[in-house]
């Protein structure tokens, strides 16, 4: 019986150790990005999570092509990040790499990067670019 008890607390203290270490890693997404789709310069998008940690909101800059004003919500799923248009439909499914994320859009394919950090001034996309 004592060991079932310690079993029991064991498990409970790693729930609940897990939880805010599951939280924090997404909720390290919020900030500054710098999206690029193609060869196209990049622009600045700013990430922000909701309490849950696993997804959120995204702000493109003023100096974004008309196109990313579409992309609304980021949405985390293992080591993928999912990014959709306000009406929930998917957009793009992008991939945990070494600087960032990398993957494509649902629709067309085009490549698209996500890397930490703002767009430099020099290299920053006309907007409707």
């Amino acid at each position: 019986m004592d060991r079932r008890i310690s079993l029991l607390a064991a498990g409970t203290i790693l729930m609940l150790a897990a939880g805010p270490v599951a939280a924090s890693a997404a909720q390290g997404l919020s900030g500054a990005w710098t999206y690029r789709v193609g060869d196209r310069a990049g622009c600045t998008v700013t990430l922000t999570s909701d309490s849950d940690g696993g997804r959120g909101h995204i702000a493109s800059a003023a100096n974004c092509p008309g196109g990313l004003v579409a992309i609304t919500h980021w949405r985390r799923l293992g080591q993928n990040l999912e990014l959709s248009a306000n009406s929930g439909d998917l957009v793009a499914v992008l991939h945990r790499a070494t600087h960032g994320y990398r993957g494509a859009q649902v629709d067309g394919g085009r490549s698209i990067t996500l890397t930490r950090g703002a767009a430099a001034p020099d290299h920053v996309a006309s907007n409707g670019s």
